[in-house]
């Protein structure tokens, strides 16, 4: 599965939260704000950010997580961090 989503403009803030998140949930980050991969509980996916747009790829990923579902997952985490969307 490969999904591409647009990020809101606070990429660095964006970045700090996801740091924070992988360690408290024992998520394997091997990369930057700019590429890598990650790996928790056996999921593994690869991604690139290029200037807003995310673009994520897992080969295995469970039946119930569609990409509508995934993308709407990202959203709701942002809109709860109330990252801005524009300047």
């Amino acid at each position: 599965m490969n999904i591409s989503i647009e990020l809101p403009n606070d990429i660095d803030n964006i970045w700090n939260d996801v740091l924070q998140l992988t360690r408290k949930n024992n998520v394997s980050l091997l990369g930057d704000k700019k590429k890598g991969s990650f790996s928790i509980k056996g999921f593994n996916a690869t991604y690139i950010i290029n200037g807003r747009t995310l673009t994520a790829s897992a080969e295995k990923v469970p039946f119930f997580l569609t990409e509508k579902k995934i993308k709407e997952l990202i959203q709701k985490w942002f809109i709860s961090r109330d990252y801005k969307k524009d300047n």
